[in-house]
C-alpha cells in the first residue's frame, strides 16, 4: 500500500490539542509539496465519541482549542491563522474510524486504545492503526507529549531572571504563579518562549512525516500479527520486570481490559500490608475487588472457550479440550475463589494454587488463538482477540512466572 493510494488519513493523540493537529498541518504541507492534493488529512483524540473514558482519554477535551505552544509553531512556520484559530479538539466518530484508510497514532498507547474498536480494522482483518514510529521502521519510537513544556520553560526563565528558586515558585498555587508570569513577560516574549518549547516536537514530527511520505510502501499488518506483536511486548516486559528494569511506558496497554494495569501495579497496597499495619477495615474490600477482577477475566476465558470450537468447524478434539477447561473453571476454580481456598492466611492470593489449576488449560488453549483468528471473519476474530487479551491479563495476575512464560510461548506458535 502506498501513500498515494489513500483517500483519508487521521492523526491521533491524547487530547487533540498538541501533537496530532501539529502533525496534521505538517502532513498537509508535505502532501502539497509532493502534489498529492486528493488525500484528506484530519486529526482526532484516541477514542470514540460517547465512549466511557479510558486511560488515554479520561479527561474531557471536547471543543478545546490548540495549546498555546502548538498555535505559536503553526503561526510561525506556516502563517496559518485560520487553522490555528479554528481547530477544536474532537474524538473519532464510529463512522470516521470505519471509513479511514490510515490512522497514525503518536504512541503505542494511543494505538492500543484505538485497536480496541472493531472499526480500526478492514473487513479483510488488516489493521488501519499504526504508530508513526512503526510506519518508518522505528517501532519503539513514540512522539512525546509537549504539553506543559512551555509552562516549565517560562518558570525556569522567570526564576533565572528574578533570582527565585524553582522549588519556592512551585510551592505557590498554580494560578498565582501563572498570573505572576503573565504580568512579568511581554506578549512577544511569551510567544518566543512557547515557540522554543514546542519546536523540538515540530522538528521531530516534520522529520518523521517527511520520511513516511518518501516511503514507497506502507506496512500492512493482520489482526493475528497485531496480537502476536502485543504478546511479544508483554514477554519483553516480563523479562524486564524480572530484572527490575521495567518502565511505565513498557507496560502493555489494552483498551479491552478492566484490570491490565492493576495486574502490573507494583505500588498497590496488598491485604497483608494492611494486616501488618493493623488496618483491617479495607482487607475485605480489596479481596472482593480482586475476586471481581478475576471473575471478569474468567468470564472472558469462558467466552473464548465457546468461540474457539466454532472457529475450527466444531472439531471434536478442540471441542473436548474447551469443554474440559470450562468444567474445570466452573467446578474447581470459581468455587475455590469464592470460598477462600486460594487465599493465604496473610490474605494474599496463592498464585501457586491458581497457577496449578488454570495454567494447564491456558497452555492447551493458547496455541489455538492465532489460528482461530486466522480462520474467522472480522467480527469473530476481533472477539477472539478481545477475550484472548483478557485471558493473558488474567494469567499475568494469577499464574507463576514460569507458567506465564509458557503461555506467551504457546500463543506465539502458529
Amino acid at each position: 500500500m502506498k501513500i498515494s493510494d489513500l483517500k483519508t488519513i487521521y492523526l491521533a493523540c491524547t487530547g487533540n490539542t498538541c501533537r496530532s493537529p501539529l502533525a496534521q498541518r505538517i502532513f498537509q504541507e508535505e502532501l502539497a509539496q509532493r502534489r498529492l492534493p486528493g488525500i484528506m488529512v484530519h486529526s482526532r483524540r484516541a477514542s470514540l465519541e460517547d465512549e466511557p473514558r479510558k486511560h488515554y482519554s479520561r479527561y474531557d477535551a471536547s471543543d478545546s482549542f490548540l495549546s498555546e505552544g502548538t498555535k505559536e509553531v503553526i503561526l510561525a512556520v506556516y502563517g496559518d491563522s485560520i487553522f490555528a484559530n479554528r481547530h477544536r479538539s474532537r474524538a473519532f466518530s464510529s463512522d470516521e474510524l470505519q471509513d479511514s484508510d490510515l490512522v497514525i497514532a503518536m504512541t503505542m498507547g494511543h494505538k492500543g486504545a484505538l485497536t480496541g474498536y472493531q472499526e480500526a480494522f478492514t473487513q479483510d482483518k488488516k489493521v488501519k492503526v499504526h504508530t508513526l514510529g512503526e510506519l518508518i521502521g522505528a517501532p519503539h519510537e513514540n512522539v512525546s507529549d509537549p504539553i506543559g513544556s512551555d509552562q516549565r520553560r517560562l518558570e525556569r526563565v522567570y526564576c533565572q531572571e528574578q533570582g527565585v528558586s524553582l522549588k519556592k515558585l512551585r510551592s505557590k498555587p498554580c494560578q498565582e504563579v501563572t498570573e505572576k508570569m503573565l504580568r512579568y513577560f511581554s506578549s512577544d516574549r511569551l510567544k518566543q518562549i512557547r515557540l522554543a518549547a514546542y519546536m523540538p516536537t515540530y522538528k521531530e514530527l516534520k522529520e518523521k512525516i517527511s520520511r513516511l511520505c518518501d516511503q514507497e510502501e506502507i506496512p500492512v499488518v493482520s489482526i493475528e500479527q497485531l496480537f502476536s506483536e502485543e504478546i511479544e511486548r508483554r514477554r519483553a516486559s516480563q523479562l524486564r520486570t524480572s530484572k527490575g528494569t521495567i518502565a511505565f511506558e513498557d507496560l502493555p496497554y489494552s483498551n479491552f481490559s478492566h484490570f491490565s494495569y492493576q495486574a502490573h501495579d507494583r505500588s498497590a497496597v496488598t491485604p497483608d500490608e494492611m494486616y501488618l499495619h493493623g488496618d483491617y477495615s479495607n482487607i475485605s474490600e480489596v479481596m472482593n475487588n480482586r475476586r471481581v477482577m478475576i471473575l471478569k477475566g474468567l468470564e472472558s476465558v469462558r467466552k473464548l472457550l465457546l468461540q474457539l470450537p466454532t472457529a475450527f468447524g466444531n472439531d471434536q478434539n478442540i471441542t473436548r479440550l474447551c469443554w474440559k477447561a470450562k468444567q474445570a473453571i466452573h467446578h474447581t476454580v470459581v468455587p475455590s475463589l469464592l470460598f477462600g481456598n486460594y487465599w493465604r492466611k496473610d490474605f494474599t492470593l496463592d498464585t501457586a494454587s491458581t497457577s496449578a489449576n488454570l495454567s494447564p488449560y491456558f497452555l492447551e488453549t493458547a496455541p489455538l488463538v492465532l489460528k482461530g483468528m486466522e480462520r474467522s471473519p472480522l467480527n469473530e476474530a476481533f472477539q477472539i482477540r478481545k477475550n484472548a487479551t483478557e485471558m493473558v491479563n488474567l494469567a499475568e495476575m494469577i499464574c507463576s512466572e514460569e507458567d506465564l512464560g509458557g503461555i506467551y510461548n504457546e500463543i506465539s506458535k502458529k
